[in-house]
């Protein structure tokens, strides 16, 4: 567990042995996992249960499904961007203060629209 870092946000973070990022998230009322651009389809009542089943993994004794996520954004950066999902439709736009925010994630904001459109990518399939 100690090589995981919760840099305040309620999102835990690390990286695995062959480079790749990991993240572990509350997608309410579960927790979830995404490893680079793949999503884990496991799905866990508990940070630390997605936490140990990672590292379980990683050390070869464990098993996760993995897919790729979709990333399917259309629009630039005047318009914002848009894209389907399970929870309607997808829009990340730039605010009068000029940070992007994704209409279902009011609540968080971004510097770049890339950041936000992968924010959502790993939260809202």
């Amino acid at each position: 567990m100690n090589k995981w870092k919760e840099p305040g946000d309620g999102e835990y973070t690390r990286h695995l042995d062959d480079g790749s990022m990991v993240k572990v998230f509350e997608q309410m009322p579960f927790w979830r996992a995404v490893i680079d651009d793949r999503m884990v389809d496991n799905i866990f009542f508990e940070a630390l249960d997605a936490i140990q089943a990672i590292d379980k993994w990683e050390a070869g004794h464990g098993e996760i499904t993995l897919h790729p996520i979709e990333r399917r954004w259309l629009g630039d950066d005047r318009k914002g961007y848009t894209r389907p999902s399970q929870r309607g439709e997808l829009k990340v736009t730039q605010s009068s203060c000029g940070n992007w925010r994704i209409n279902l994630v009011p609540e968080r904001c971004f510097g770049y629209p890339s950041t936000a459109c992968n924010h959502a990518d790993e939260r809202l399939p």
